[in-house]
């Protein structure tokens, strides 16, 4: 596999600044697709770029969990980035044709075949393997990258080499990833090939009639066979896609359902030059006035990548096209789910401390009780040894002395107590205290201080 390497400062700057810190790993994180929380922010790939750009345009942004009415209305982009090659559910797909069948909605579909995470630890470990004071850093990253394209390869292999899509067939092509040298198309104006780091594998290409037929009779024919021979060794699929069964009736539903003779026709936007489509757009119908952006894989717009102006450049041009209104995005391994209620818009348990007003509440409840925990419950440094008490402190006999004659309330008892303590011990005949007893009164206590009297 090969990539465009990194050229600019602010790529070795991030290099040095993610390996040299402690822990390189702990850095980055393996979030794909994401945009809004702090992991998608430490990702290669994630989207947080490309929907602060968005934001900036003045578009109200949202994360979409689930294919609500609340969505329906409030949506008018989508930006779909999932986490596996296509294999979508006829629900879903139902949903966003109703969507688009509204008006003036933009969808943007971004294939998966790239990881940006291979590409950021590829680039890494090519920076830091021609020193070997930074060997430890070099193996780090090429275990990284490893990682990162194993996981993508398997995702690859589970998949079927061809899917239909309401819009394109999508060709996940196997071999290695093809740096792009040349771009051509209308988006191409202003950007220089040099200046991107694309690389493709698989491609989107257009429905054709005679090929949706072929695919649908090579998946009758198969879905036949496996009924006269069933599989025995019942082994399950990834958990990341369907069943066959439910692959191959989901596909044959969907091919069913299309017009052989009013086909969508995909017009590329941005292509290298084997005529590979990177960015195409589809128009619903022109009643709608809907389109459809489909978009290669992620190198294109995840965060890794939009370190370069190039990448900014094609990305602005991809927002300019976005509908006014609300931009969600989808990211995920499955399928959002599809709801005929908006229960899941609504914040539930502890999600109604993360919304307005209760989240400015929450924060400052939380420093609150961090401070009271730490007011009542100090420990500073390490424990230490409480004083035991002595047995030889006589003071310890005479307390206890005193508090059994108290409990035990003989008052003659303990009047001669004392005085036998003065005639015997302290040698005192003469004094009140060696001859009072427990009916005369009580004299004045030999050992109260200078200051109290």
């Amino acid at each position: 596999m090969s990539c465009p390497s990194m050229s600019t400062p602010c790529l070795w700057v991030l290099s040095a600044i993610v390996l040299l810190s402690a822990g390189c790993r702990s850095q980055v994180t393996s979030v794909y697709g994401e945009s809004e929380n702090y992991a998608a922010k430490c990702s290669p790939g994630g989207l947080t770029v490309l929907r602060a750009m968005a934001e900036e345009q003045g578009h109200r942004t949202y994360t979409v969990r689930s294919l609500s009415p609340a969505n329906m209305q409030r949506l008018n982009t989508l930006i779909w980035c999932p986490d596996s090659f296509p294999n979508h559910n006829p629900a879903t797909f139902a949903w966003i044709e109703k969507w688009l069948s509204q008006g003036d909605k933009t969808l943007v579909y971004i294939g998966r075949d790239f990881s940006p995470h291979w590409a950021y630890w590829s680039d890494i470990a090519q920076q830091y393997g021609k020193s070997p004071a930074t060997r430890a850093q070099w193996l780090v990253a090429l275990d990284e990258a490893a990682a990162a394209q194993n996981t993508l390869d398997t995702k690859r292999r589970a998949a079927y080499s061809t899917s239909a899509t309401p819009w394109c067939l999508w060709n996940s092509a196997g071999g290695a990833m093809r740096s792009v040298k040349e771009l051509h198309g209308p988006w191409r104006e202003g950007i220089q090939a040099n200046d991107t780091s694309i690389a493709i594998r698989s491609s989107p290409s257009p429905l054709k009639a005679s090929e949706l037929t072929r695919l649908k009779d090579e998946l009758e024919s198969i879905q036949a066979q496996r009924a006269i021979k069933p599989n025995k060794k019942n082994t399950p699929p990834p958990p990341f896609i369907a069943s066959p069964d439910d692959w191959e009736s989901q596909q044959i539903q969907l091919a069913s359902g299309m017009s052989l003779e009013n086909l969508p026709d995909l017009q590329p936007l941005l292509s290298d030059s084997e005529a590979n489509l990177l960015i195409g757009v589809v128009d619903h119908n022109p009643v709608s006035r809907s389109k459809i952006f489909l978009v290669n894989n992620n190198s294109l717009f995840c965060n890794y990548s939009m370190l370069r102006a190039a990448h900014r450049q094609l990305a602005s041009k991809m927002i300019a096209e976005f509908s006014p209104g609300g931009v969600g995005l989808v990211a995920g391994a499955f399928d959002p789910k599809v709801r005929s209620d908006n229960q899941d818009e609504r914040q539930q348990g502890f999600e109604m401390l993360t919304v307005w007003p209760l989240n400015v509440v929450a924060i400052h409840a939380a420093f609150l009780g961090i401070a009271t925990m730490i007011v009542f419950f100090p420990i500073f440094g390490r424990p230490k040894r409480l004083r035991r008490k002595s047995t030889a402190d006589f003071g310890l006999h005479i307390d206890a002395i005193g508090a059994l004659m108290q409990k035990s309330g003989d008052k003659e008892y303990a009047t001669a107590q004392i005085a036998e303590y003065f005639r015997n011990v302290k040698g005192d005949s003469t004094s009140p205290w060696s001859n009072m007893s427990s009916n005369g009164p009580e004299p004045q206590s030999p050992f109260r201080s200078s200051q109290a009297e």
